[in-house]
């Protein structure tokens, strides 16, 4: 059984895994680390998968599949927090006020 992960783009060299099974069945897992055979880390995208597998009489199957790569949520520092807290107190406050001299 082969499994490739490759660059829709053809940008970066494609992961190549081989399995060799021993018996009627065969069941694996992996885990991409999301580096292709060059060494370049993949950034936000999707990649394609395939599967091959082949018996000793020459068969063959083949499946496709594909890996979403997320852009990661943004994250904000403590002061952008901090500061969006204090502008929100501020305008709360500030619609008391208003209501108070109403």
């Amino acid at each position: 059984m082969e499994i490739q992960i490759r660059d829709p783009q053809g940008r970066w060299q494609k992961v190549v895994r081989s399995y060799e099974a021993n018996g009627d069945s065969f069941t694996t897992s992996i885990a991409w680390d999301r580096t292709f055979a060059d060494g370049t880390l993949a950034p936000v995208g999707t990649y394609d998968v395939m599967v091959t597998a082949r018996d000793l009489a020459g068969n063959e199957s083949r499946e496709t599949a594909r890996i979403l790569i997320p852009a990661p949520a943004a994250r904000r520092n403590a002061a952008e927090v901090t500061a969006e807290a204090e502008a929100k107190n501020a305008a709360v406050e500030a619609g008391r006020i208003a209501m108070m001299e109403k």
